[in-house]
């Protein structure tokens, strides 16, 4: 394997090729003959000392070297953007970020104190961009985005962290519902009625679905009518009185402020998490982390 290796064109003919499994394709998508195509990829695994990839029938399949390859790609070329983004926005004089957050704090405090942060100051520019944890994961990997606003931890501790907020998981329910005159609603109250819930891969499913497995339950022990990833629109299924959902305590406050609907602590089920600011241990912008966790606080 040489010493240097060039990143050129030839990359761009590796992901065509693992995207469809053939260099005849490939190479009619990037308008190469079938031999280009072969002759890039056999240069490619020279440079690197690695096969990329296997034939199987009439396919060709990724080896797990290709798929390292491919993963500095993408972090590569979102590099190569947000280079490009920088340059742009510097000839503004404006510092640009990408902020990821999970869909649970859209609709909350953090996008209306970003959004008031950069009107404020008229050198920045701030980018939110909602996904889930396990995507905000990634993208925050690949330099998609700067920073990520996770509820709960990411699957690996491969980034620096500081804790914006601690929050809980309450029972959100209808003001018709005759459990909503309740000081606090238990498992088997829960077990009768119809359930409108996050995802089962979002921050919130899973602080919920560990904590019935705490208790030997599974939600397979529950009326669940449908899985719903937005927030906004949950919240809107419990104020019209299509059913229960166990939501953030802070994402229902202004709800619950104007009467839309109520919350209620579900008895011995102690779901409290933590909302993290994620950042990699190669960013340097330590001035918009503390501004983000001041603003918070005083408003919080």
């Amino acid at each position: 394997m040489q010493n240097n290796i060039r990143y050129d064109y030839r990359y761009e003919t590796l992901s065509a090729v693992r995207q469809f499994g053939s260099y005849t394709l490939a190479g009619q998508m990037l308008a190469l003959t079938t031999s280009a195509v072969s002759q890039q990829i056999h240069s490619i695994e020279n440079e690197l000392g690695v096969r990329l990839f296997v034939k199987s029938g009439s396919k060709l399949l990724p080896t797990k070297e290709c798929d390292i390859v491919s993963d500095y790609i993408d972090k590569i070329n979102e590099l190569c953007k947000k280079m490009n983004d920088d340059l742009q926005f510097s000839k503004k004089h404006i510092q640009h970020f990408s902020v990821g957050i999970t869909p649970s704090l859209e609709d909350g405090m953090l996008a209306k104190i970003l959004t008031n942060y950069t009107e404020r100051e008229s050198d920045l520019q701030i980018k939110v961009i909602t996904a889930s944890s396990a995507s905000l994961y990634e993208m925050l990997r690949n330099y998609a985005v700067d920073i990520a606003v996770v509820e709960g931890e990411f699957p690996e501790n491969d980034f620096n962290s500081v804790i914006l907020d601690t929050d809980y998981l309450v029972a959100a329910v209808p003001n018709d519902n005759p459990l909503a005159h309740k000081d606090m609603i238990t498992i088997d109250e829960l077990k009768k009625e119809k359930l409108i819930l996050r995802s089962s891969a979002s921050g919130t499913g899973m602080l919920f679905e560990a904590n019935l497995k705490k208790s030997g339950l599974s939600l397979k022990d529950f009326n669940i009518m449908m899985e719903v990833e937005s927030v906004a629109a949950i919240k809107k299924f419990v104020e019209n009185s299509y059913g229960i959902s166990v939501l953030s305590n802070k994402a229902c406050r202004n709800e619950v402020a104007k009467g839309k609907f109520r919350v209620l602590p579900i008895c011995n089920m102690q779901m409290t998490r933590k909302i993290n600011i994620f950042y990699r241990k190669d960013f340097s912008y330590d001035e918009l982390l503390q501004k983000i966790q001041t603003l918070y606080s005083q408003i919080s």
